[in-house]
């Protein structure tokens, strides 16, 4: 009976479980023989779905939030606006550069 590709990744999640390495040596040990190329395939399945396990998914923001984000905002509320002393003038700066100057 030929070995399926269950087979082979039940006994690549057995041997993870124990804490090693599913190697095609191991594997094939574990399932009591079967060809390399057979298990090869197999394996390198069951590790590309061991990665996708582990790979974090990244999902949109909300809509809310991107609609917060793209939208324009109140100019008092981006900049704080200033005179300059000498021009007379105003010149936008960021809140941060507002609050150090207005100390």
């Amino acid at each position: 009976m030929a070995l399926t590709k269950d087979q082979i990744q039940q006994a690549a999640d057995l041997i993870a479980l124990t804490g090693e390495s599913p190697t095609l040596a191991a594997v094939r040990k574990a399932v009591g023989g079967g060809s390399y190329t057979t298990i090869n395939e197999a394996l390198k399945e069951w590790k590309a779905k061991q990665q996708a396990l582990i790979t974090p998914s990244r999902e949109p923001a909300p809509d809310n939030i991107t609609k917060r984000l793209n939208k324009p905002q109140e100019k008092g509320r981006t900049h704080r606006m200033i005179k300059r002393e000498e021009g007379g003038g105003t010149l936008p700066l960021l809140p941060c550069v507002a609050r150090c100057i207005a100390r």
